[in-house]
């Protein structure tokens, strides 16, 4: 599961950074923070508490608290466990990323072996992409420079 934590920076040099599921309420909170997108790790939830705040369970039920570190954000649960920032992907159409690198279809086609017909409906079929042999797939992955999560969304 993937949640938005926010990082509040201190405004005293002896005091640390602060982490919460709370975002700014105003523009000067806004000015001292800066949101990540983590990944929560298996095991641990997201739930509303009885004040409607929502907080982080682990497996147990028991509260867990977000943590500022100085690399990174964590989650304190009777020892520090780091938490990875999320990978996210923008969806791309193929239309859109072959003009980007300038290419026509049919260009396009030569490059990876792929029928002219079939980079039309790449194009045109929204889910004809995530019916495409894997060869097929790769190959218009590739010379798109592409990663496959864009192209399949």
């Amino acid at each position: 599961m993937i949640i938005t934590v926010y990082r509040y920076d201190s405004e005293f040099a002896n005091v640390e950074d602060a982490a919460s599921l709370l975002a700014p309420l105003d523009s000067e909170q806004r000015a001292r923070c800066t949101e990540y997108r983590v990944e929560l790790p298996d095991g641990y939830t997201v739930e509303r508490t009885q004040s409607g705040e929502e907080a982080i369970f682990n497996a147990h039920g028991e509260y867990v608290t977000v943590c500022a570190l100085k690399n990174g954000i964590a989650l304190y649960d009777g020892g520090y466990v780091p938490l990875k920032m999320a990978k996210e992907y923008t969806p791309a159409t193929v239309e859109q990323l072959r003009k980007k690198l300038g290419l026509r279809q049919i260009d396009l086609a030569d490059l990876t072996g792929i029928s002219l017909r079939q980079i039309q409906r790449a194009e045109n079929e929204p889910d004809y992409v995530k019916n495409m042999s894997a060869r097929n797939f790769v190959a218009l992955c590739d010379a798109l420079g592409a990663d496959p999560h864009e192209l399949i969304k």
